[in-house]
């Protein structure tokens, strides 16, 4: 988790809509993560303030129950002006391990990990905010 903490901070930084190239340099690292733990990555396209932006999923099907589901999600945008450390405490990372962890496991029911984009001010509590438009596109499923 330490080298995901250490992309996601160190070497990317700040990342948001207002930060265009950092956002789609983590989307792209997030993306790369989950295909080399072997999933198949879905995409779900957006756009806020006129910049593309990506939730992006990885589903690893359950056994028993297939059609029950558990959904682990996590953001990886920043703050507009934040300060990333090295210590700070990233969701993204841990739903990238537990993703991995899951790789060779044989769940009972269906596990999902989403990183989400957009969920940072202001587009918290917004119809931009990345798990928002996930939750519309998944409740018109």
């Amino acid at each position: 988790m330490q080298h995901h903490v250490e992309v996601l901070a160190a070497e990317i930084g700040e990342r948001h809509v207002w930060r265009p190239r950092a956002l789609a340099a983590a989307a792209h690292y997030i993306e790369e993560v989950f295909s080399r733990s072997g999933y198949e990555v879905r995409r779900q396209e957006a756009e806020a303030e006129g910049v593309a932006c990506t939730n992006l999923e990885v589903e690893r099907l359950g056994q028993e129950r297939p059609s029950e589901i558990i959904l682990v999600g996590a953001h990886y945008d920043t703050v507009e002006g934040c300060r990333v450390r090295m210590t700070m405490p990233a969701a993204s990372r841990r739903c990238l391990e537990i993703a991995r962890l899951l790789r060779d496991q044989q769940p009972g029911c269906t596990v999902r990990c989403v990183a989400f984009v957009n969920e940072e001010p202001p587009f918290f509590h917004s119809r931009s905010m990345g798990s928002a438009v996930y939750a519309r596109a998944a409740r018109a499923r």
